[in-house]
């Protein structure tokens, strides 16, 4: 038996805001056939590697996230011979093909089309990819000018850990909650509030709504089955912020800086680290589609 690995997925909520445009095969096609590197953090960089199809009947599109660091022109390099900085010469007789990059790190991605849910791994073979990494990748890549020309706006946001968003309604101690609703891609298996709320942005031709409410200084708030509905949506498609007190002090909670999380332990001899990665994007799927419905 070989030793344990852990390994751990999030997702992304993906709406291409044209219904006329929606088609998120050919927008993750697209993605992959462009090659563009996203810098997520200091000189990391995120990139589409590969994208096919899954052989899944709910994940249509499999593939892999790469991670890979990109040295500038002007990073300084340290001569171990004399431990000290190399000088010009030395850096000059560096030569590392353009299209070779260091530090490259491959992670599971999956697209469910009807849920328009992009998933990936965040914990795999003792390394980490962060959500928000993933977060900014996506949101970058879809504002290229062949993105945007053939699908028009694609809005991203994470999906969120439904607990957190619970303990912010369940709270009996909540001063302020913030909502903020980006525009849905509501179908046959979202509640209503999805439809409404897409229905009343577009009329609006508004790309976002913001609702607060602030409790009266002597007492917290009693949110309605409206207001909690609204905070449903917002949660995936957008933030909800709540301030509420806990512990005699008080506390503010984002959903937006808790993404859900499926993870497992699982013996490498016994199953491949992709099975268990569909058999996790397949949980955490499920688990999104009884929130919406």
């Amino acid at each position: 038996m070989a030793q344990e690995q852990k390994l751990a997925v999030s997702a992304l909520n993906v709406r291409i805001v044209d219904k006329d445009k929606r088609d998120y095969e050919a927008l993750f096609r697209s993605l992959l056939r462009q090659r563009r590197p996203v810098r997520v953090y200091n000189n990391d960089y995120l990139i589409l590697t590969s994208f096919g199809n899954s052989g899944v009947d709910r994940m249509r599109l499999q593939g892999a996230l790469g991670r890979f660091t990109d040295i500038p022109e002007d990073a300084d390099w340290l001569d171990t011979n004399s431990l000290e900085e190399a000088d010009d010469d030395d850096k000059a007789a560096i030569h590392i093909p353009e299209n070779l990059k260091p530090n490259y790190e491959a992670f599971y991605c999956g697209l469910f089309v009807q849920e328009h849910i992009f998933t990936f791994e965040t914990f795999s073979d003792s390394e980490r990819l962060s959500p928000r990494h993933v977060l900014k990748w996506l949101r970058e890549a879809t504002k290229s000018s062949r993105t945007l020309e053939r699908f028009g706006p694609v809005e991203v946001d994470l999906i969120p850990d439904y607990g957190v968003l619970d303990r912010i309604l369940e709270s009996e101690t909540l001063r302020r909650i913030e909502i903020t609703i980006r525009k849905p891609n509501p179908d046959e298996l979202t509640a209503l509030q999805f439809d409404a709320v897409e229905a009343r942005l577009t009329s609006l031709n508004a790309r976002e709504e913001k609702i607060e409410y602030k409790s009266q200084e002597d007492g917290y708030l009693n949110l309605d089955e409206k207001t909690e509905a609204l905070a449903k949506v917002g949660a995936e498609n957008g933030s909800v912020e709540g301030h509420l007190q806990e512990d005699g002090a008080m506390k503010t909670i984002r959903t937006a800086n808790h993404p859900m999380q499926m993870q497992e332990m699982f013996d490498p001899d016994e199953v491949s680290g992709i099975s268990k990665f569909i058999s996790l994007a397949l949980r955490l799927v499920a688990r999104v589609r009884e929130n919406r419905a």
